[in-house]
């Protein structure tokens, strides 16, 4: 169909711009990585350094993972202890138990008479005269060890449980030891608090390399930098390549990272496998999962990239590039 005078067709135009535009990319992410290649050892040296420093703070983080899977699992073996009035007969305390055992938040209870604490108790002392002092009576009164149900391991229900427990009239006193629970949570708070300065000050660490690594780049094709600018080059082409050059040295060093958290998580497997046998426990140690690669490779990037960004920029705001 015939145009009108006045009319203009830019499906073309834009076309070619985009193409352009893709193919300039295209060629500046694969000469920076050709560039990278041929020199194989300064490269290496630079990704193993930043590796180093990205697979501090991800060991860190699944230590804290595993550690706080394992506390799950202390959380889940807490019991509480109700010792029950001791005028209470034998049919009172069964009847306690079978109420107890209905409880949403509770998994298993446990009865211990009068006659089996004692018993215990003269095992852990070795103190057998207590019905002498006592004329012969049995001082202690039954006990009920609660176990909760797996759903509700956190303080807060254990709190709730023993507070419902203690408003029974049956029930004199309830024993709960939540002091290891506190410290277990305050030490993955702290190592938490830790992974995240560490973080930080190895993330600034690696766009310190990385912008390092950039501005010898830069100094080594100042003249060539000179050039295409005579041809009017824009900043934009010339931060191009640099920063393609400081992305892939991110992404090769997450991968690298990732591969030496993989190595230390294997090596650990063993003695955590003869530690959790030690606790007759079914802890099992987990190491970097799918998205957790994905995050490591790409906070490598983004870090590589950032490094890049700001070397770029400072000579091109300080003008020490050739105009």
């Amino acid at each position: 169909m015939n145009r009108q005078r006045g009319e203009f067709d830019l499906s073309s135009g834009t076309t070619f711009t985009l193409a352009a535009w893709i193919s300039g990319h295209g060629q500046s992410a694969l000469s920076s990585l050709g560039r990278l290649i041929r020199r194989p050892v300064a490269t290496c040296v630079t990704v193993l350094a930043i590796a180093v420093a990205l697979s501090l703070p991800f060991a860190l983080y699944i230590i804290l993972d595993n550690a706080q899977r394992a506390m799950g699992g202390f959380d889940r073996n807490a019991q509480l202890t109700a010792f029950l009035q001791h005028d209470l007969s034998e049919a009172q305390t069964a009847s306690v138990a079978s109420t107890l055992r209905h409880w949403d938040a509770v998994k298993h209870v446990r009865v211990v008479t009068r006659a089996e604490a004692l018993v215990e108790y003269q095992q852990m002392t070795g103190f057998n005269d207590v019905r002498a002092i006592f004329e012969g009576q049995n001082p202690l009164s039954d006990l009920i060890v609660i176990t909760p149900r797996e759903g509700a391991p956190d303080r807060a229900a254990l709190v709730a449980l023993r507070d419902r427990l203690s408003a029974q009239t049956e029930v004199e006193a309830v024993e709960l030891d939540l002091v290891w629970v506190d410290r277990l949570a305050a030490i993955l708070e702290t190592l938490r608090r830790i992974i995240q300065v560490l973080f930080a000050m190895l993330g600034l660490g690696i766009l310190l390399i990385v912008g390092n690594t950039i501005r010898l780049g830069i100094e080594s094709q100042r003249e060539e930098v000179g050039i295409i600018r005579l041809f009017g080059a824009t900043d934009a082409f010339i931060r191009r390549p640099f920063l393609y050059t400081g992305l892939w040295y991110g992404l090769a060093a997450g991968g690298l990272a990732c591969a030496l958290v993989a190595v230390a998580t294997r090596l650990a497997v063993g003695p955590a496998e003869r530690l959790v046998a030690l606790y007759s426990s079914d802890f099992e140690l987990i190491g970097l999962q799918p998205w957790t690669v994905i995050v490591a490779i790409a906070a490598g990037g983004l870090l590589g990239l950032g490094g890049a960004w700001i070397a770029v920029a400072r000579e091109l705001t300080e003008e020490s590039l050739p105009r």
